[in-house]
């Protein structure tokens, strides 16, 4: 399994409305591309975008490199865990743009039921190297995604699926 390359795209909107009130307005997407450098091990680049007008974020740009350690690589379950440092472009609104580094601890298991159902789940923790959130201290990010996903026919899959995400360096709204 050396020299493989994987290569994953996603793009979302999320839109919804509570009682005549907008309750989340956000668009994202990513690029994430690994490549095997031996058994085991791989590297990744991962490319993201997202404009949220709930949290005030006109623009944000991120780029990851990382290196990866694949734990597990059976039939049934893949477990990967990795470090990385990305580099961040944020344009909020009525607020000056920012760049900031920060480090990244990324895992994601995989957990092939059978050949319909698929249960994933991923983690990424961040932390900036400075000071450079609105109260003056460390930016940090935290994510947790799972998901079921059952086939209903070869190209067309039902997800039931649970998202978390905590990032304290976005300013809090009035």
């Amino acid at each position: 399994k050396i020299n493989r390359d994987q290569i994953r795209t996603s793009a979302r909107i999320l839109y919804s409305k509570l009682e005549d009130r907008t309750s989340s307005n956000r668009y994202d997407s990513s690029l994430r591309w690994r490549r095997d450098l031996s058994t085991g091990i791989f590297g990744q680049s991962l490319s993201s975008y997202t404009s949220n007008r709930l949290k005030r974020i006109n623009h944000s740009f991120e780029q990851n490199v990382g290196l990866g350690f694949r734990l597990f690589d059976h039939d049934s379950h893949i477990v990967n865990v990795g470090l990385g440092l990305s580099g961040r472009y944020r344009d909020e609104i009525n607020t000056d743009a920012t760049t900031v580094a920060l480090g990244e601890f990324f895992e994601d298991y995989t957990y092939r039921i059978n050949g319909r159902f698929t249960f994933t789940q991923n983690a990424l923790a961040q932390i900036s190297s400075s000071n450079s959130n609105a109260a003056g201290s460390h930016d940090y990010k935290f994510e947790f995604n799972a998901a079921l996903q059952g086939k209903v026919t070869e190209r067309i899959s039902m997800n039931l699926r649970f998202e978390y995400e905590f990032d304290n360096s976005i300013s809090n709204p009035d």
